[in-house]
């Protein structure tokens, strides 16, 4: 704000802009980062204190078994209802949330895709490209993340590869805690062909490149919960996802949940 506000000073004022940000702001150029610094050492500091706090309430002393400060603010540890009721009461918890279990859904969107325009034929006013003789929107140069049960990148209509150079050039499995990304459902390959399938069957975006993040396993749920999810979610921020696809969901979620956090945070960003 303190940068955006010195460019409109710039332009609106014929003084001496120095005197006016000082004056006005009682910031400079030179001194933005710094006190930026100043305020993440702070926030960290306080965190740090508060993470204490959770971890003597608990019984499971010691075990953070994630961490979240990107997309969501917060820690995931084992506790018990009653100290959870405890937890809540520390100054600079704002809420203690359960570990709610995701499942897949799809249903709703595959009429709504059998009934769509033909992938690749559209131009950015949503017309007709062979028509308007403007460029067709095919998704190049464009992510998708499909954080579902993982992706078959072996299928030759999703590249038939993993890497740089494929369609489906990285991702991450949160259910085994490895790089190999493959799925063993076939929801996640549904819905990234849906996505960016190029081949027998053409997808809405043809031409995109595909991130694969797994987080539902062969039974399409698993030990897949929230905490598992927010991983996902920031996983994709941090590989520069465009967009981000989740046919899935809780019966228990409400906006204020973590992962409704966290995803409003990962649009901002």
């Amino acid at each position: 704000e303190a940068k955006e506000n010195q460019e409109y000073i710039k332009k609106s004022f014929i003084l001496d802009p120095k005197k006016i940000y000082l004056q006005i702001f009682g910031v400079n150029s030179g001194s933005i980062d710094k006190r930026i610094n100043e305020y993440d050492s702070y926030i960290e500091s306080k965190n740090l204190k508060i993470k204490k706090k959770i971890i003597n309430i608990s019984s499971n002393q010691g075990n953070l078994e994630a961490e979240f400060t990107n997309l969501f603010n917060g820690v995931y540890i084992n506790i018990s209802d009653e100290e959870a009721k405890e937890i809540e009461k520390i100054e600079g918890v704002r809420a203690v949330h359960p570990n709610y279990k995701i499942e897949a859904f799809l249903a709703e969107s595959v009429p709504l895709i059998q009934n769509s325009i033909p992938a690749g034929k559209l131009d950015r006013n949503g017309n007709e490209c062979e028509e308007t003789g403007e460029d067709c929107l095919t998704g190049k140069g464009i992510k998708i993340a499909i954080i579902d049960s993982g992706v078959d990148y072996t299928h030759s209509d999703l590249g038939g590869c993993l890497g740089a150079t494929c369609k489906v050039i990285g991702g991450m499995d949160y259910v085994n805690n490895d790089e190999d990304p493959i799925d063993d459902a076939g929801h996640g390959t549904h819905v990234a062909a849906i996505a960016a399938g190029k081949g027998v069957l053409i997808g809405v975006a043809p031409d995109a490149q595909i991130l694969a993040y797994k987080v539902l396993d062969a039974a399409e749920g698993g030990p897949t919960f929230m905490v598992t999810m927010i991983k996902a979610i920031e996983k994709a921020v941090a590989d520069n996802a465009d967009i981000i696809s989740m046919s899935i969901g809780t019966q228990t979620g409400w906006p204020g949940d973590p992962v409704a956090q966290a995803v409003d945070n990962a649009v901002r960003k």
